[in-house]
């Protein structure tokens, strides 16, 4: 994901912010003891929500500890411990997620990309091999995703082929409607996984064409300057002046939009969560909605 999945902590209760602050410093935590220090700069709030979706799925609560954290102005707090299902899931999606980024760099010739892909090819492999005892396919499937969106783009570089809005959207709906439907497996309950897995392929699906989306709207304006893809441009949705191509086009966005979150409701409103739902609907309806509405306003 993004970087969007921040919660809005003034609307959680001390104890809900107090949950979802275990599971960030908790991943953080795995991602040392896992794949080193270095890894520490790598927490962050998306996949946290993960570790928070992979924990709401199961019949225990998570197991605190009291914890110094050199990072923080608290001199000890409770975490999540750092060998709990969910965070060290978490972290290893973290460092898969963090080597398709760099995968991408590399490929858009950033300066530092092959530096970093040699620095991080040890863990990265390491936490494909960690995830593969779960699911098999699951890495396999979101490279496939992120080679698709790579040769769209390269098409409509180099060939100057058309592409529609839905052609774009679809691998980064595909490989987000996997993630959150991996996370259902860890349920303890065989038919709380086979219930809710259907549900949050759904939802990872619409939220993944929201994230998409939102991620052209900020990028457009850089985009522009450096000459880059762009989803929005390359599918005529946006004009050479970082604004909508037409009214009729921003409407075409707004109900993409509305549509999504539809879908979004729909299919949070169905899951069977154990805990932390009034956290994870924080995060999804008060933190990432507003942002939507602010980046499509922007246009």
């Amino acid at each position: 994901m993004f970087g969007y999945c921040r919660p809005q902590r003034l609307d959680l209760t001390l104890r809900d912010n107090n949950h979802h602050r275990a599971h960030y410093c908790g991943m953080c935590g795995a991602l040392k003891r896992l794949y080193g220090l270095k890894w520490r700069a790598a927490t962050n709030f998306d996949t946290a929500f993960l570790a928070l979706l992979i924990s709401a799925q199961r019949s225990s609560p998570p197991e605190f500890r009291r914890r110094y954290c050199p990072f923080n102005r608290y001199w000890g707090f409770g975490v999540v411990v750092d060998d709990s299902i969910a965070v060290t899931t978490a972290a290893s999606l973290t460092v898969v997620m963090m080597g398709l980024k760099i995968a991408d760099a590399l490929r858009d010739g950033a300066k530092g990309a092959r530096l970093a892909r040699f620095l991080t090819a040890r863990a990265v492999a390491k936490a494909e091999r960690e995830l593969a005892r779960f699911d098999g396919k699951l890495v396999e499937e979101l490279r496939a995703c992120d080679t698709q969106l790579v040769e769209w783009e390269r098409r409509h570089g180099h060939l100057g082929q058309e592409l529609s809005y839905d052609q774009l959207l679809l691998p980064t709906a595909r490989g987000l409607g996997r993630v959150l439907e991996f996370t259902a497996q860890f349920a303890d309950a065989p038919e709380l996984a086979q219930h809710n897995g259907p549900y949050l392929r759904r939802l990872g699906e619409a939220l993944g064409r929201l994230i998409y989306t939102l991620d052209c709207v900020h990028d457009l304006e850089r985009d522009l300057k450096r000459g880059r893809f762009n989803g929005l441009i390359a599918a005529g949705l946006a004009a050479p002046t970082g604004k909508a191509a037409s009214p009729e086009a921003r409407d075409r966005l707004e109900y993409l939009a509305k549509r999504c979150w539809s879908e979004i409701e729909l299919s949070f409103g169905q899951l069977r969560l154990t805990r932390y739902g009034p956290i994870l609907a924080n995060i999804l309806f008060l933190g990432i909605l507003p942002k939507v509405e602010e980046g499509l306003s922007s246009l």
